[in-house]
């Protein structure tokens, strides 16, 4: 046993020794990025100096070199680059040698026979570049943009810090605003996200950190610094007597004409949906009183102050979205103009109708339909033509998006966000929502109840209420006519309530049954039904309502109804002890007394 031990401790040293003295071979590697920190030195020609700290979690190896993507165009590798460890303090300094690649990557090999294997490191290393030929450095506006894009790291990082040295001026370099950028360079404006800056000034350089919370997988950070004129040697002389370098804000609209600009726009769109709102009020107010009800708004104002407050909170959020650089008084003030545009119908009671007859109507003229072109029809999102107005107003404002998004993404997306306020004028205040027509309002559900019956062969005839001295119907119902009734059914009809749903007002259609007291049909009839008194002193009417508002489920209730009316005494009682026919009602809906006439 002893001499086992002593050859497997031969075997594991001498295992030792040869991984040792191997060369790094490629094996299995996970790389991650877990920091980068990187100092741009400019100089007062243009070109820089950059030294950056890269951070990494390797995992598996040995890894014998790493490549960097999205570097410098024209980077020029510096010497002294070098690797340490940062979880073994044994570990001491590495080497590295910065080659560029083809694709203008750098890549770095480890200078260390073994390479590196699992743990923590810190790859450092520099290059030089020329930012001003690359038109980095420019004039933008009253200022000059210096810019920097960071290297693109496949997983991303949760912090990134970039410091600027940058040549001494009369004015102190700062952040710019989200969006004010005076062109892309590489599509990167769109990448700005939230900074946070940190300034040093001393004697030859002022040293600008900023922090930047968090970068995208796969994104080249940009990293943008106003500076002043004075900074730079070709930006030293201005371009004009009139323009001076003056870095006193961090706001947008700090030149006049700019500021012109954004209060010209402010209020515009004021103007625009002022008047927008008054005429969406106007057409909905007069449809509303050819349907007998009453339009009312969200806001309880007046139509000429509701519009003018609602232009005032837009043209708010315009400036708020720019100047006043305040994304959530944007959202709040979008949210008060948006209010100030809702509209509905007041629920209308129902009148009491004077005397009437019943009479038997053709198909044609029961379901004849009568266009009737309502005011403000232009306005509303559920028509042709508002459906059209809506949507190439929504097309104008996408495509201004895509064309300020070249120019400054955060104001595009700002356009976007303004034009929500289209919705509640074009989505509210709608057709739908008014009562429709009497008489016309159930044509669509009983016409299709109709075709349902025909094909259970059911003779169905359309009936019409004429008021007295009219000759048009208020109230439409289907009379069915089914075959060897038994003694004491008058009539089985049809016909429809109303209610408020969600897309405005809907028909629920209900079934009339009358039948003769004491009669052999009533005695067939399930005990659980109420009955009422109907037009007749010796007739009685029971409301059923199908389980569910559907024109199937009401052709199902009627031919059962039928079916059980047609059959002998002795079986009818049968079926009413099931109680079938009973289940059909709803027991906690009221029975309207108008059913019975």
């Amino acid at each position: 046993m002893y001499v086992l031990r002593r050859h497997l401790a031969a075997v594991l040293a001498l295992a030792a020794l040869l991984s040792e003295a191997a060369p790094a071979r490629a094996g299995w590697v996970e790389t991650r990025p877990t920091a980068h920190a990187a100092v741009v030195d400019v100089e007062r020609n243009g070109t820089a100096t950059v030294t950056e700290e890269l951070g990494i979690r390797l995992r598996g190896g040995p890894l014998a070199e790493l490549t960097v993507a999205g570097v410098d165009g024209d980077a020029e590798p510096l010497p002294d680059a070098t690797v340490i460890c940062t979880d073994d303090a044994k570990f001491g300094t590495v080497p590295l040698s910065v080659t560029r690649q083809p694709d203008g990557s750098l890549k770095l090999t480890v200078e260390r026979e073994r390479g590196l294997r699992t743990g923590s490191y810190v790859f450092r290393f520099g290059y030089r570049t020329d930012l001003l030929k690359r038109e980095l450095i420019r004039r933008v506006g009253s200022h000059v943009e210096l810019r920097w894009v960071g290297p693109r790291l496949e997983d991303g990082l949760d912090s990134a810090r970039v410091t600027f040295r940058i040549p001494e001026a009369n004015a102190a370099p700062m952040l710019p605003s989200p969006g004010a950028s005076g062109g892309a360079v590489n599509d990167l404006d769109e990448l700005g996200g939230v900074f946070v800056g940190n300034l040093r000034r001393a004697p030859g350089k002022d040293e600008l950190e900023i922090v930047r919370p968090h970068v995208a997988r796969g994104e080249p950070a940009l990293w943008r610094v106003w500076v002043a004129d004075s900074a730079f040697e070709a930006f030293a002389t201005p371009p004009s007597a009139k323009s001076k370098t003056i870095l006193t804000t961090r706001e947008l609209g700090e030149a006049p004409r700019e500021r012109l600009l954004w209060l010209g726009g402010a209020l515009l769109s004021g103007l625009a949906f002022g008047a927008l709102l008054f005429a969406k009020w106007r057409g909905f107010l007069r449809a509303a009183e050819l349907r007998g009800t009453e339009a009312r708004a969200l806001v309880p104002l007046s139509p000429g102050i509701r519009a003018a407050l609602g232009g005032v909170l837009l043209a708010l959020a315009v400036i708020a979205g720019g100047p006043w650089d305040a994304p959530t008084g944007v959202g709040l003030l979008l949210l008060a103009a948006m209010a100030c545009a809702v509209l509905h119908a007041k629920p209308g009671r129902p009148q009491p109708r004077g005397p009437g007859q019943w009479l038997p109507l053709a198909e044609s003229d029961a379901f004849a339909r009568e266009r009737s072109v309502l005011p403000g029809r232009y306005l509303d999102g559920t028509t042709l033509r508002g459906a059209l107005v809506l949507g190439a107003l929504l097309a104008g404002a996408v495509a201004l998006h895509f064309v300020e998004r070249r120019v400054s993404p955060y104001r595009a997306v700002e356009l976007l966000l303004l034009s929500s306020v289209l919705l509640p004028v074009f989505l509210t205040g709608r057709a739908r929502e008014l009562p429709l027509p009497p008489g016309r309002d159930a044509q669509g559900v009983l016409e299709r109840v109709l075709r349902g019956l025909r094909r259970r062969r059911l003779r169905t005839v359309p009936l019409a209420r004429l008021p007295q001295g009219s000759t048009t119907p208020d109230e439409l119902r289907l009379q069915v006519l089914p075959r060897s009734a038994l003694s004491g059914l008058m009539a089985v009809e049809v016909g429809t309530d109303h209610a408020l749903g969600v897309g405005g007002i809907v028909a629920e259609p209900y079934v009339l049954l009358r039948v003769r007291e004491g009669s052999p049909c009533a005695a067939a009839l399930p005990a659980q039904l109420s009955f009422q008194r109907g037009r007749k002193a010796e007739e009685r009417v029971a409301v059923l309502r199908p389980k569910l508002p559907t024109v199937a489920e009401t052709v199902s209730l009627v031919a059962e109804v039928c079916e059980l009316l047609t059959q002998p005494a002795a079986k009818t009682s049968n079926r009413s002890a099931s109680g079938k026919a009973a289940s059909a009602r709803k027991p906690a809906r009221r029975v309207s007394p108008a059913h019975a006439m």
